[in-house]
């Protein structure tokens, strides 16, 4: 909020909204609803004093929005829009396959504009075709990315073994941590196709409010990407603190690496599938 990044603001909100709705559930199931309600309004007012010192912005940011591409629009014959226009807010919306980033970083080519060496076969192509020169300048931006976007300044990636602890960890937490951690991770992931995946973006878009205030949803990914470390950092825990049973981990572990190894090899040697 300090940032007034307003749509990383709006996804944590959800995301905390998740938590919330995981431990009322156990706390339905083990009968500590006392203790839910008493935890829930001492966060409450402690998100109560984060907002008001933001309070200024956050009301200035309201009322400009109204007189803005996300505000009403009666230039149209159609329902008025309370928000952005639906193809104007999924321009930036990440592929299905493109979301392989998260394990391969150019899984999609990498950049819109990366830069490659005199070595590269591009460099080679272009220098028997056009001459050293044009190699040259086209090499400087070369346009590598293949996704969905219309250009990006590189992949989402959360590094290979950060993913591994992140599967890893689906096995090893349990309860709330786990229903939360992987519904978030999964929800988010499914907002960031956007366009791709309209079955859940129509519903966020129609019904739910304020989420057609926002632009470019494979930001979404944020919240993906930052669950990925977290879930594998406290399955690690578990893990440190003797929590796990080792035998049982040892079983867990090799079936975690044949799965991702198993991924990565179909992917390199049958791309073709994936299409």
């Amino acid at each position: 909020m300090y940032a007034n990044h307003l749509q990383i603001t709006y996804y944590v909100a959800i995301t905390i909204g998740l938590l919330v709705f995981a431990e009322f559930m156990r706390a339905i199931q083990e009968k500590q609803i006392a203790n839910f309600m008493k935890a829930s309004v001492i966060l409450a007012l402690a998100a109560v004093l984060a907002i008001l010192p933001n309070i200024t912005n956050l009301l200035l940011t309201y009322e400009y929005g109204n007189y803005s591409t996300r505000g009403p629009s009666e230039l149209t014959e159609k329902k008025m829009s309370t928000g952005l226009d639906k193809d104007y807010a999924l321009g930036w919306s990440y592929g299905q396959l493109e979301s392989m980033t998260l394990l391969i970083p150019d899984f999609a080519g990498g950049s819109s504009a990366y830069k490659l060496d005199n070595k590269s076969e591009a460099y080679k192509a272009v220098a028997s075709n056009a001459g050293d020169a044009q190699a040259r300048s086209f090499t400087q931006q070369a346009p590598l990315y293949w996704g969905d976007q219309p250009m990006t300044s590189g992949p989402v990636y959360s590094g290979a073994i950060a993913f591994f602890l992140f599967v890893l960890s689906m096995f090893l937490l349990k309860g709330t941590q786990r229903i939360w951690i992987a519904s978030s991770f999964l929800l988010f992931l499914m907002l960031s196709w956007g366009k791709n995946f309209l079955p859940l973006t129509d519903i966020f878009f129609d019904h739910v409010p304020g989420y057609n205030k926002f632009r470019s949803v494979a930001m979404a990914l944020t919240i993906a990407s930052f669950m990925i470390p977290f879930g594998g950092m406290l399955g690690l825990m578990r893990f440190v603190s003797g929590e796990v049973d080792k035998a049982k981990l040892k079983k867990k572990f090799v079936v975690c690496f044949l799965h991702l190894w198993r991924i990565i090899v179909i992917i390199c040697i049958a791309p073709w599938t994936l299409l």
